[in-house]
């Protein structure tokens, strides 16, 4: 049987990735795996984060995969080199096609939505200023956003006035707002309609599509890319209520793609 990709979140969000990765490799098959039951990641002690997310590597490979995708911030800042330094298969994150995104955007000012661990990291603060020294960057830790997505408010009022609630906090006019977790791009019409109220249009920066252009380019690197035109198939694991996963899930996805949700 061929390899499967893994897909690893904390929680739901890594969906947002998964609808990326399939949309540009629909013939792949995927095992996906949420750690609903430890989430929210974003507010853990890093070595908590580290240990986390390299439990979740090893029961994806314990299946069989031939790739890794870490779909979440916070697990990319903490575990991708805990990870690539005990693997050979290629392991991507979502961090530095965040950073490569909005450097080709050319965004000058930019706001970065994300959990409180990953901004205290400062790690894409840094790799913003690496790539244009010029940039102006400022860090929001907005962790209700993480658990409004959770809670299934992503299309709610109560959500809404969650997303605003953060951005009132901003100091910065940005023209691009980084969307530095993944469950963020299902706020997204949230942040959009906020600028708009206040008569200015943004860039928002959602890293999955770059992150799902570089598993491909390296897939086909490796030779391993699935060559099938069949579309392929997908199964879902959760730490959590399988039940839960499998509602909030298919609301992200914004189709019926989760059949069936199995415990791991």
């Amino acid at each position: 049987m061929e390899k499967r990709i893994g897909v690893f979140d904390s929680g739901l969000g890594g969906l947002t990735v998964l609808k990326e990765l399939i949309e540009l490799m629909p013939e792949e098959n995927y095992y996906v795996y949420g750690d609903t039951k430890n989430m929210p990641y974003g507010v853990r002690q890093e070595e908590d984060i580290r240990e986390l997310t390299v439990d979740g590597y090893k029961k994806l490979t314990a299946m069989g995969i031939k790739a890794l995708v870490i779909a979440c911030n916070t697990a990319t800042v903490h575990g991708l080199k805990a990870i690539q330094e005990i693997t050979d298969i290629p392991v991507i994150g979502v961090i530095e096609p965040g950073v490569m995104s909005a450097t080709e955007c050319g965004c000058e000012k930019v706001l970065i939505l994300a959990t409180e661990a990953t901004i205290k990291s400062g790690l894409i603060q840094r790799l913003l200023k690496e790539k244009n020294p010029s940039v102006e960057v400022e860090g929001i830790g907005a962790p209700e956003m993480v658990l409004a997505v959770e809670n299934g408010q992503a299309n709610t009022e109560e959500g809404r006035q969650i997303v605003y609630k953060y951005l009132d906090t901003k100091s910065i006019k940005p023209t691009c707002v980084m969307l530095s977790c993944t469950h963020f791009p299902a706020l997204e019409h949230f942040i959009v309609d906020y600028f708009k109220e206040k008569g200015k249009e943004i860039k928002t920066i959602n890293p999955a599509r770059k992150c799902a252009e570089l598993l491909q380019i390296e897939l086909d690197k490796r030779g391993t890319l699935n060559k099938s035109e069949e579309k392929g198939n997908i199964e879902y694991f959760t730490s959590g209520d399988l039940e839960n996963y499998k509602e909030i899930g298919n609301s992200i996805l914004g189709k019926e793609l989760i059949k069936e949700v199995k415990s791991i």
